[in-house]
């Protein structure tokens, strides 16, 4: 086994290193938001073969 590698120090000042998680934080929403996207996409049309999405539709509540 390895030893665990270090983060480099880049010695940033405090907006730059604000700066930095912020661009990060939107990186990673991006992503998550794809991700979550693409779920519902692929649920939505799995769900539209469903026998029972028609009898929903048919139905009459009173």
């Amino acid at each position: 086994m390895g030893a665990t590698p270090e983060l480099p120090n880049l010695n940033l000042d405090p907006a730059s290193e604000y700066r930095a998680w912020q661009a990060l934080s939107v990186y990673f929403t991006v992503l998550l938001n794809r991700q979550i996207r693409r779920r519902w996409q692929l649920e939505h049309e799995c769900m539209q073969d469903r026998p029972c999405r028609s009898m929903v539709q048919t139905s009459h509540l009173p």
